[in-house]
């Protein structure tokens, strides 16, 4: 009789699983703030690399072998850089991802189908990607913002209600918002827009505003954090909290189901306000998770093992690391059957006029 050393039977069981198909969602990079501050102290510098792939609307476009976009470039910071533009180290951070992918993923196809949504610093995310894979972005399907399945049209009335019902049922210190808004001068700002502008200055290494202490900066990244986290995974009315997980990401559902039947790899280049509803739709997230991070990615794999479709899920909050595999809310389980997966998919699943209607809703609580 044949016995096998402990390491031919560890060899033998590697033998048996093997990844067929990989579908990415990430959070695109480091960025600067959506909104310019009053009487800002700081200075925002990007580089001419990631300016020169922008050109004024009414200009031809140039030829290049990068990304092209039409945009009109506004300098709304002091510096270099205009309002919402992907960092120079946020465009490292996805030429990063792009070896990862590389590393991960190379035994099942050079060229992934890839897409984004359309907003700049997106789809140049996506070109840092692409940069292994001598693709042209160009060539990616870019959704148009009122039809795209990862994202919430800017006038969905349900999301900006169920939005304000989650301030209002949390600590939101407004005593302490209205000191910060005399001391800079910003009389209508919101935590939630702090703590953004607050982030990209730590990742972006530009100078704080001097009138406010540390204790005002971590307060207002930390209500963001709360905000983020309320809205996706920790609201205990469930029926309610599902109800916008399937507002927000229930479109991407369809398109999971179809590119599980169709493709092999796939890259979808998105939004925090993407990856974090899908989080909350698939895995078992940390109760302490906020706003996903810079270059956050959240990954559905497709394995063979012993014969069948298995399903792994793989999230990274940030840029550090591999990820992790998550227990996933289908079965209990890190691995569930591909059944299991699509069982559980199916119920948060809706077509972009089905989101449509659910925005007009009148929003009962």
């Amino acid at each position: 009789m044949n016995i096998l050393s402990p390491l031919q039977t560890l060899f033998v069981f590697s033998l048996s699983e093997s990844l067929k198909q990989a579908f990415v969602m990430t959070r695109h990079g480091i960025r600067t703030p959506l909104k310019p501050f009053p009487r800002d102290p700081g200075f925002w510098s990007c580089n001419s690399h990631h300016v020169l792939n922008f050109q004024h609307n009414s200009a031809p476009l140039r030829p290049t072998s990068g990304l092209r976009l039409h945009f009109d470039v506004k300098n709304a910071h002091p510096g270099s850089c205009f309002s919402g533009q992907l960092a120079d180290n946020g465009y490292q951070q996805h030429l990063d991802l792009s070896n990862l992918w590389q590393k991960l993923y190379s035994n099942i196809g050079h060229t992934p189908s890839i897409r984004s949504t359309a907003v700049h610093r997106v789809r140049l995310s996506l070109n840092g990607q692409m940069n292994n894979f001598g693709q042209f972005v160009n060539n990616a399907q870019i959704a148009v913002q009122a039809l795209d399945s990862a994202v919430v049209p800017d006038n969905c009335s349900w999301d900006t209600q169920y939005k304000a019902y989650t301030v209002q049922h949390m600590d939101y210190y407004q005593q302490e918002l209205d000191v910060v808004r005399e001391l800079i001068n910003w009389k209508d700002v919101t935590w939630q827009t702090l703590g953004d502008n607050f982030k990209a200055r730590k990742a972006m290494n530009v100078e704080f505003p001097i009138e406010l202490s540390n204790e005002q900066v971590q307060m207002a990244i930390d209500i963001e954090n709360e905000t983020f986290r309320r809205r996706y995974y920790t609201n205990t009315d469930e029926e309610l909290r599902n109800k916008y997980l399937k507002l927000t990401i229930g479109p991407y559902m369809e398109d999971l189901i179809y590119l599980l039947q169709t493709k092999k790899f796939h890259i979808t280049s998105a939004h925090d306000t993407s990856v974090g509803p899908l989080a909350g739709v698939l895995i078992e997230v940390d109760q302490t998770q906020g706003q996903c991070l810079f270059a956050s990615f959240l990954n559905v794999e497709v394995w063979e093992i012993d014969g069948k479709d298995m399903i792994k899920i793989k999230f990274r909050n940030g840029s550090d690391g591999e990820g992790a595999y998550h227990i996933q809310k289908a079965c209990g389980k890190i691995t569930c059957t591909k059944d299991e997966f699509l069982a559980h998919i199916n119920k948060f699943k809706v077509s972009v006029r089905e989101r449509e209607q659910m925005c007009n809703e009148q929003f009962v609580a």
